[in-house]
């Protein structure tokens, strides 16, 4: 009678070891799933920094090309200018040429 009552007793050792080990094999299980769901969070971050540094960089790259606009036709109608006060000193020369 001993006997059985300390096998039963072993058993349920036995069973609550093994209840334990699920528990702790779960544990593991839902932290290594957490910790792959923080590395997949960690990866769209970077994506997400990549592309936007992308559209900072194509928005500068477009500011830079307005701005070279601005300047080349700035010049060119600063040559316009200089090019047609130029002919006007040419005509005024010629008169004075053909006057005297």
């Amino acid at each position: 009678e001993k006997d059985w009552y300390a096998m039963r007793a072993s058993e349920k050792e036995q069973a609550k070891l093994r209840a334990m080990e699920r528990l702790k094999e779960r544990e593991r299980e839902k932290r290594k799933k957490d910790k792959d769901k923080d590395k997949d969070k960690d990866k769209k971050k970077k994506k997400d920094k990549v592309k936007e540094k992308d559209k900072d960089k194509a928005k500068e790259e477009e500011r830079r090309a307005k701005i070279a606009e601005a300047a080349a036709a700035r010049r060119a109608k600063q040559e316009a200018a200089a090019g047609g006060e130029a002919d006007r000193q040419l005509a005024k020369l010629l008169q004075e040429a053909e006057a005297a």
